[in-house]
């Protein structure tokens, strides 16, 4: 196969929610308006764990400055993850959902909106709601409000918040899609929350603000008021 687009997609099937093949074709057009050939060249180059620009430039015998910037740039952009640490800046590859999809908040547009619609409509849908073990899962407020069976407090929305060092919150990027597409949303805009480093990821690309626990804990109580169901993504940790 020798078409970058069609290895990328590839690449990206065998990612958590998968990225599946359509006869028309529009999932390669997605891929074609997000990366150039040599971001999608560096993408499929990289291991599923993260790498230091360092370690990456060592493996494919390239210069590290070049590297670093490279992926920096594709981080900055959405196409890979960027985990900060002592000091040590770390990438790695993402899938379309959880991922790329959610992290192109600033840079949606209506023609990449509609492709992506089609391509929901079409193929990714089908693969998403098919998952044996579901991305997200919704969970409660407070285990208060829970009647007749234990919850485990990384199933409580507020022990949840109130167990984390780094709070971000961002635009809803459902609600900004609808928006787009020129329908009305009356609920906050302001209610997607992540957490530690993907508060820092969220940040640093300009899609989010740092929050302390007691507005993040607001905006969970007027959530609530507004009848919303909280999601959050389907692990112990809960980064999202």
């Amino acid at each position: 196969m020798n078409n970058i687009y069609e290895r990328l997609r590839d690449r990206l099937e065998t990612m958590a929610s998968g990225y599946p093949a359509t006869p028309n074709g529009v999932e390669l057009k997605i891929l074609q308006k997000l990366f150039s050939e040599e971001d999608a060249a560096l993408f499929l180059k990289m291991a599923p764990e993260p790498d230091t620009a360092q370690e990456l430039a060592l493996r494919l015998e390239a210069g590290v400055a070049d590297t670093a910037a490279r992926l920096e740039d594709m981080a900055r952009r959405g196409l890979i993850f960027r985990i900060k640490s002592g000091g040590v800046i770390r990438y790695r590859p993402v899938p379309f959902i959880v991922g790329i999809y959610e992290y192109q908040l600033n840079a949606l547009n209506l023609p990449l909106l509609k492709d992506i619609s089609k391509y929901y409509l079409t193929g990714l849908g089908a693969t998403f709601h098919g998952l044996e073990t579901p991305h997200l899962r919704s969970i409660p407020i407070n285990t208060e409000i829970v009647a007749d069976r234990p919850v485990f407090p990384y199933d409580d929305a507020a022990s949840i918040i109130r167990g984390k060092s780094r709070i971000a919150v961002a635009e809803c990027f459902c609600r900004k899609a609808v928006r787009m597409y020129g329908k009305a949303c009356v609920h906050p805009a302001e209610t997607c929350i992540q957490f530690d480093a993907f508060a820092d990821y969220y940040v640093e690309n300009g899609m989010a603000r740092y929050i302390d626990t007691d507005e993040a804990l607001a905006i969970l109580k007027q959530s609530e008021a507004e009848g919303l169901v909280v999601h959050v993504l389907n692990s112990r940790q809960v980064e999202a």
